[in-house]
Order: C-alpha cells, then structure tokens, then sequence
C-alpha cells in the first residue's frame, strides 16, 4: 500500500518519497502546475520513450541531474496525477522498470 503525504514543495505536490537502495527516489506529482514547475526547475526534456495512458500519457524525462519516469496514477474517472521514479546519473534502475512497464503495456 502506497501513503500519500503532502508536503510544502511545489505547492504542497503529493508527494510520498521513498530511497531505495538503489537510490530511487518515488513520490506523486499533479500532472498540471505541479509538473510545469517540477519540469522547470530540474531543466526536464522529453526522452522519446512513451507509452500512450487513459488520461495522461506515460513517459521517461531526462533532467540536468538523471532521469525521471512519469507514470499514469489513476485518481477517479476524471482525473489523474502522476507517480515519479527518478534516479540520478545513467538511472539503470528506472529504465528497467520502464522496459518491464512497456513490454506489460504491450501485451495489454
């Protein structure tokens, strides 16, 4: 079970960071203010992998510091936010799971 906690970055984001060992950081992000602003300030450009979502699309973002993988959270029938796996340098461990995600999209 995931929590959600708010906290006072980029307007009170829902965010519930988790490090894992493999340096990891997950947390929550609203897909409209809160991910122009978070784009913004980590200098974030699209990677071109990309898997299409219901009501937002999933996506992997390079950023000054690593990379970022957006996926789709789903909040009710009419909206959604964004779940963030970000790790820094090469970030092994996020395409991983977006390699894993991908291929399980394929095959839906």
């Amino acid at each position: 079970m995931v929590r959600t906690y708010y906290m006072p970055l980029l307007d009170a984001a829902r965010c519930d960071t988790l490090l894992n060992a493999n340096g990891i950081t997950r947390f929550y992000i609203g897909s409209g203010k809160e991910f122009k602003t978070w784009c913004k300030q980590n200098a974030a450009q699209y990677s071109g992998a990309y898997v299409e979502g219901c009501l937002l699309d999933n996506f992997v973002m390079m950023t000054k510091r690593g990379f970022a993988a957006f996926y789709e959270h789903y909040l009710n029938e009419w909206s959604s936010d964004y779940y963030v796996e970000f790790q820094p340098g090469p970030a092994q461990d996020v395409w991983a799971n977006w390699y894993k995600f991908e291929k399980e999209m394929e095959s839906v």
